[in-house]
């Protein structure tokens, strides 16, 4: 299960730049910088539950 992490962020992202055309810069931005962008996404959420 681990493993499919890496292979659904591009997804995610692609996903993400549909729900919102501004986020069509990310596209710009290293690999790195959108991973910790949506592990932080991904942290709020679960602390709002």
């Amino acid at each position: 299960m681990k493993h499919s992490k890496r292979r659904n962020r591009k997804t995610k992202i692609e996903e993400l730049i549909k729900k919102n055309p501004k986020l069509e810069a990310l596209r710009r931005l290293p690999p790195e910088v959108i991973a910790r962008a949506i592990k932080s996404k991904m942290n709020e959420e679960d602390n709002k539950k």
